[in-house]
């Protein structure tokens, strides 16, 4: 297959995207391998699930982490819109539709559990928009938020607390890893 070429008439707003999706797929990882954690990741086109010409998820990366035989993965959405509560939904919803085809997933993504939903934003409101967006459909998946400022924030020299994430349900937090 040839390489992707589409970046190549990517906006200033995509290539930001893009860019900081990297950053926090790179800090989480390296925050768990600092806990013991071994990590791959695949990026939005390894990691889209299709039946047939369907797309029903596209992740914007999928991390997973391996440690004395215990196995996490995290669907990583980011958004770095602002004001898209609509969109929150929408992806709640394909993540809902996609967990009822164990088949499709688990040969897709080599899981055996469906992965946690990890929504990184910009604008608190994208994550009340996911808060919303389970509560209305009574979600069977997990979703947790973070603020993208929380990737940035350091203290000293201190590694900022990746681990822990808002349960986006409950509004408690939790650590994941």
């Amino acid at each position: 297959m040839p390489p992707l070429t589409g970046y190549l008439v990517y906006t200033h707003a995509r290539v930001l995207h893009d860019l900081y999706l990297t950053e926090v797929v790179l800090r989480m990882a390296e925050a768990a391998r600092a806990r013991g954690w071994r990590t791959w990741w695949a990026g939005t086109n390894a990691a889209e699930i299709r039946k047939g010409s369907e797309q029903i998820v596209e992740p914007d990366s999928m991390l997973v982490l391996e440690r004395d035989g215990q196995r996490k993965a995290f669907a990583i959405e980011f958004h770095n819109e602002e004001e898209k509560r609509q969109r929150a939904f929408e992806k709640v919803r394909r993540y809902e539709r996609l967990r009822d085809m164990p088949d499709l997933w688990m040969n897709a993504w080599e899981l055996d559990e469906f992965p946690t939903i990890l929504a990184v934003f910009r604008d608190a409101a994208v994550g009340n928009g996911y808060r919303a967006a389970t509560h209305e459909m009574k979600t069977k998946n997990f979703y947790y938020g973070k603020l993208l400022d929380a990737f940035f924030t350091f203290a000293g020299d201190t590694f900022p607390n990746l681990q822990e994430w808002v349960n986006v349900n409950t509004g408690g937090k939790e650590v994941l890893f």
